[in-house]
């Protein structure tokens, strides 16, 4: 449900400034849930309903960011 909240304030704000909204997923399980591709840079969002982001989540992010080129990479937590 978390994720849901996530994804429509997202896709309300790829809509004002005509970017668009995705995830990736690579083969080796690395995974971003949300990617906003602005016009001028790319932010990676990962999402957990969990009230701390444990070590581990954030490498993972890092490197599935890192894979995919974006600038920025975010995590929200509940």
């Amino acid at each position: 449900m978390f994720e849901a909240v996530v994804f429509r304030h997202l896709r309300d704000l790829a809509r004002q400034h005509e970017a668009e909204l995705s995830f990736f997923r690579q083969r080796n399980d690395l995974e971003i849930d949300f990617v906003l591709e602005l016009p001028d840079r790319r932010v990676a969002l990962e999402v957990t309903s969990s009230a701390s982001v444990r070590e581990r989540k954030g490498e993972r992010l890092g490197s599935a960011a890192g894979a995919l080129g974006a600038e920025t990479a975010l995590v929200t937590s509940g």
